[in-house]
């Protein structure tokens, strides 16, 4: 199973993924990485991120992409990345509340509203 801590397996994960075009496997294996660590830890939002990534660009599942954003903002609220995905994707599929909600919800970035608003 992919160990959530190391990067260097992340990488390859992905690199692999591009290779073979498993987009759907890599974001379960990531998903599945996640669930390894505390509930309240973190660094559970760094594969929920990735899975995000890969649901939104590669599978096409924006409502997969969606809540992994939004699991990973819960988890650490200050990571652009997760903020940023969860305003676009919601936007994208019309849930403008739930893209309001991750935009503004504390610690507001100006770089995610400047970014999704100019």
């Amino acid at each position: 199973a992919l160990e959530p801590r190391d990067g260097r397996i992340e990488a390859e994960l992905l690199r692999t993924a591009t290779r073979v075009g498993e987009w759907q496997t890599a974001a379960d294996a990531l998903a599945a990485a996640a669930t390894r660590l505390p509930e309240t830890d973190a660094r559970r939002a760094d594969p929920r991120i990735l899975e995000g990534t890969l649901c939104e660009q590669h599978t096409g599942d924006r409502e997969r992409a969606l809540a992994a954003y939004q699991a990973a903002l819960k988890l650490a609220p200050d990571r652009t990345a997760a903020r940023a995905g969860a305003v676009r994707v919601a936007s994208e599929l019309g849930k403008f509340e739930l893209a309001a909600a991750a935009m503004l919800t504390p610690p507001v970035s100006p770089i995610v509203v400047e970014g999704t608003l100019l």
